[in-house]
């Protein structure tokens, strides 16, 4: 048996399940932008790239400490991950002349960045809505 203070207030999908999605993606895509500046500086990509990436992992970690349920949140994520994607593309342009078994990782385990992508539409067109 649970006690009673063991119990977490509200609704547990709509209160817990439901809003990770959101805190996932901002934290996993402020972990890919951080790994992404690694990359920039260890093969001395633009300056200018390397100032946009940190400004977007900063609003993509704004976004993970914000309401996971507000609206607002789901539109300024799909801003973060619309411009995380822009900025991948931008590294990789750099990186792949470097080649080497980092690019081949990368380039395994890139798919993994469309997990989701499904649910994440649904929220993005959800909190237009």
């Amino acid at each position: 048996m649970v006690a009673a203070d063991a119990v977490l207030p509200g609704d547990g999908y709509s209160g817990y399940v439901k809003p990770f999605r959101t805190v996932e993606d901002a934290h996993v895509h402020a972990a890919l932008l951080g790994y992404l500046i690694g990359v920039a500086r260890r093969h001395d990509l633009p300056r200018e790239l390397i100032e946009r990436l940190v400004a977007t992992a900063l609003a993509a970690r704004h976004v993970a400490l914000a309401d996971a349920t507000s609206n607002h949140v789901h539109i300024a994520l799909a801003g973060v991950l619309g411009q995380s994607a822009q900025l991948v593309g931008e590294v990789e342009r750099g990186w792949e002349e470097a080649a080497g078994d980092e690019w081949t990782r990368w380039q395994r385990d890139r798919p993994l960045l469309q997990v989701a992508s499904a649910a994440r539409a649904s929220r993005r067109k959800a909190a237009w809505a």
